[in-house]
């Protein structure tokens, strides 16, 4: 089994986060758009963490860049419409995070 690369670390970290995330969402408040989001979010950042490790980081770090800005751009949205730390602004710094993150790596593949 080989071992995952520290840089698949921050995409993996951030599937796990949205996983639960949207699993505490339906669970709590039987939110089916939170279990839908954490799913489809959660996907798409544990493929980017895959490709990371086999050695695709321009494919999986701008795969994850994608993400990180489409979750910021959307609960920033919500979080200036309900002004909510949980769980928007939480959403929207890790996303921001992710995003600048996956910016610098995808910027150092092209």
């Amino acid at each position: 089994m080989s071992r995952v690369t520290g840089e698949a670390h921050a995409a993996l970290g951030m599937s796990a986060l949205l996983f639960v995330g949207g699993a505490l969402g339906y669970a709590r408040g039987k939110s089916i758009p939170s279990l839908v989001a954490g799913t489809a979010f959660g996907t798409g950042y544990a493929i980017s963490g895959w490709l990371i490790s086999k050695g695709d980081g321009k494919e999986g770090h701008s795969l994850a860049l994608a993400l990180s800005g489409t979750l910021t751009g959307v609960m920033g949205g919500r979080f200036l419409k309900t002004k909510k730390v949980m769980p928007a602004g939480v959403l929207l710094g890790a996303g921001g995070l992710s995003a600048t993150y996956h910016g610098i790596k995808a910027a150092e593949w092209w």
